[in-house]
Parts: structure tokens; C-alpha cells; sequence
């Protein structure tokens, strides 16, 4: 199983925005130890980035958001960001 994801221009136009919001709120953070901030970076609380208010899921939905999609399968561009994953089965499942 693998899964692709391209994701110009849209994230590239998140990305700052993205960026501001970790700042603000994991400023507190940067008083800790290399090793404390690894621990926490996993377990990102971020509002309105990791976590949305309830009413948003009347946006924040598949087919609300499915164009984007589309507009980003048009592009295929050097400097985006690019999601690749891959599971490779093993001979335990």
C-alpha cells in the first residue's frame, strides 16, 4: 500500500501561516531542554492547526474541500511539499 499526496499550492500558501500559529504557541517551550522539547513535539495542541473549534467541521470536510484537491493534482512543481508513505506487508498481518 502506498500513498502520494502533492501539495502545492495550497500548502505553500498555509505554510506561514502554519508556522506563526507553532510559534505563538509553543513559545513557553523554548525554555526546555533539547531532549523535553523532542518529547513534546509529538504532541502538538495547536488552535487552528491541530485542533478546530466544532463548527468548523461544516468547512473542514471532504467535500467541501475536495476542489483543493483537485487544484493541487494540477500542479506538479519542484518546490512543494510532498507527502509520500508507504506500508510494506509484512508476514505478521
Amino acid at each position: 500500500m502506498n500513498i502520494q499526496g502533492l501539495t502545492f499550492p495550497i500548502s505553500n500558501i498555509l505554510l506561514p501561516i502554519s508556522n506563526f500559529l507553532v510559534k505563538k504557541h509553543e513559545k513557553s517551550k523554548l525554555n526546555l531542554s533539547l531532549i523535553e522539547r523532542t518529547k513534546h513535539s509529538g504532541n502538538r495542541n495547536v488552535f487552528m492547526k491541530t485542533r478546530f473549534p466544532e463548527f468548523l467541521k461544516f468547512i473542514l470536510n471532504e467535500k467541501i474541500l475536495f476542489p483543493f484537491h483537485l487544484l493541487q493534482k494540477m500542479f506538479h512543481y519542484k518546490n512543494s511539499l510532498t507527502l509520500y508513505f508507504e506500508i510494506k506487508k509484512s508476514h505478521y498481518w
